[in-house]
């Protein structure tokens, strides 16, 4: 792993969801792609952006192609990616660039997005593919985001469904862990203005009644379950549910990552933020 070519700015991987919560990919919703970032829309064009960066200090990367691809809301993407378009950019050494994909993203469901660069500057395993990328093996010219944001009125219980996948695992024994938790400072604050949200929004660890679940439908005692024990042969998934209920109370946000764990190892994972507030675009 040469870390030449980067999804983001160099070391965006050192924080511990940075392999699924890059600030560097996002989407904005609308005709026009040069408007303010904010979430998908389901109905109407999406355009994504992703910021590609090449630490080499004298090289550039001439040609390079970053592909852009949607995936199910899940922690690997296992078999779901599909191509949204991709485009050509030129990176000079030391230097960092926007990049947009000129094919609007049409979905209807939720997903995950996924960017790769591609240069034999900083060439990829000839055996990978975006479907089967092993979290542990990060490589830095792929990057993720799997986010999604609820806004519920109180009292509301929402199912979030997202797919479990350990494709890099030799053991078929998968856990996930359902922890409250949120970037601080200027991460906290890019994650939030390009989900289309105000970055003063106070955080409030609170807010929201959460579990897990293996169906929409909650059971007594759906909020104390943050923990869920799968079996899951090789090459296949599990779709789970993420449970939350917003509490009354002034504005506010709090953040929660779905961690996949098999082998000892990190797996991958999706975050949600829950936010309460008066009024929502």
């Amino acid at each position: 792993m040469s870390r030449i070519l980067w999804v983001g700015s160099p070391g965006g991987d050192d924080h511990p969801s940075g392999r699924w919560l890059n600030t560097y990919i996002w989407t904005v919703p609308g005709d026009d792609p040069y408007g303010p970032a904010g979430l998908p829309r389901a109905n109407g064009d999406n355009y994504v952006w992703a910021t590609v960066s090449n630490t080499h200090e004298t090289k550039p990367a001439i040609g390079a192609v970053v592909e852009f691809y949607f995936c199910h809301y899940g922690n690997a993407p296992q078999r779901s990616a599909r191509l949204i378009g991709s485009s050509h950019i030129d990176i000079a050494p030391r230097t960092s660039e926007d990049v947009l994909c000129v094919v609007p993203l049409r979905e209807r469901r939720d997903g995950c997005l996924q960017v790769v660069v591609r240069h034999w500057l900083d060439a990829l395993p000839t055996d990978w593919a975006p479907m089967v990328e092993r979290y542990w093996n990060h490589h830095t010219q792929v990057g993720y985001l799997n986010l999604r944001v609820i806004n519920a009125p109180a009292g509301t219980i929402e199912a979030r469904e997202f797919e479990v996948a350990a494709p890099g695992a030799d053991s078929t024994n998968v856990e996930v862990h359902l922890i409250e938790g949120f970037p601080t400072g200027d991460y906290r604050d890019q994650i939030l203005s390009r989900s289309g949200l105000d970055a003063a929004i106070p955080y409030d660890a609170g807010l929201a009644a959460f579990g897990l679940s293996l169906t929409p439908n909650p059971t007594p005692g759906w909020e104390g379950v943050k923990q869920l024990r799968l079996n899951l042969p090789h090459g296949e998934s599990q779709m789970a549910y993420i449970l939350t209920q917003t509490a009354d109370g002034p504005p506010g946000f709090m953040g929660l990552n779905a961690v996949t764990h098999a082998d000892g190892r990190i797996q991958g994972g999706v975050s949600l933020i829950v936010v309460r507030r008066a009024e929502w675009p």
